[in-house]
């Protein structure tokens, strides 16, 4: 988030943290995750080559816990338990 602040030159970027943070569940990443999503890396990256690790620490922590993704990120756009948003 930090990144895309800097970029598109935010005011206040404290402001939109804060409102991510007060509008959000901050899960803990455990080895269980890490190591499930080091897994699904493998099988992710066979219909998206460039998908990430953060992406998939997101995505099987998401699924691990019972939690619709909410997200725009053409990587997520056709995989289960996903809202994808335009």
């Amino acid at each position: 988030m930090a990144c895309w602040l800097e970029r598109n030159h935010a005011t206040a970027p404290e402001a939109y943290i804060n409102t991510v943070k007060e509008s959000s569940t901050i899960l803990d990443i455990t080895e269980e995750i890490a190591t499930g999503a080091g897994k699904n890396l493998c099988e992710l990256r066979k219909t998206a080559p460039d998908f990430g690790m953060i992406d998939a620490i997101i995505y099987t922590q998401a699924a691990s816990s019972g939690i619709q993704l909410l997200t725009g990120d053409p990587h997520f756009k056709k995989l289960a338990n996903v809202e994808f948003v335009e």
